[in-house]
């Protein structure tokens, strides 16, 4: 509750990755006014669109990982969604913080949103293809900025 509490404040650049379960409990907790009193009406909901409408009024950017279904990903009022690239997963240890770098990267080149989940994507399959969680090969990772972006 602690984090959800911090991010309850301006959303000027907050940036916030989840998946599915802790952007519903983010939703919930937001929705209680992190002190058990209800907030605006809302109510307990199990479908991460919700949670993105509640919590992009807290954050710049809400990126919720829905695991195989892909991510959903919302910037003020823009909302993506991008699926997954299918690998034979070997390893899942740092999917999620492969799909972050890969976000960031494009975030940080001011590329547009979908594009920047695109890469996240990418990225993450690369992670989960091999044994270990660090992509190291540079080349890999450089196709798949290319690819993204042409």
């Amino acid at each position: 509750a602690r984090f959800w509490e911090s991010v309850s404040g301006p959303s000027q650049g907050k940036k916030v990755f989840c998946n599915k379960s802790e952007a519903v409990a983010g939703f919930y907790i937001i929705s209680q006014g992190c002190k058990g009193q209800p907030k605006c009406g809302a109510k307990r909901s199990t479908h991460p669109q919700e949670a993105i409408e509640q919590l992009r009024s807290y954050c710049e950017v809400v990126v919720v990982k829905l695991g195989s279904k892909g991510s959903m990903v919302c910037a003020g009022d823009e909302v993506v969604e991008v699926g997954i690239h299918p690998v034979k997963a070997i390893d899942t240890t740092g999917a999620g913080d492969s799909y972050a770098a890969g976000f960031l990267y494009g975030y940080s080149h001011n590329w547009p949103l979908r594009q920047c989940a695109e890469l996240a994507s990418r990225v993450a399959a690369l992670a989960v293809a091999q044994l270990g969680a660090v992509v190291r090969n540079k080349q890999l990772l450089s196709d798949q900025v290319i690819a993204v972006r042409g």
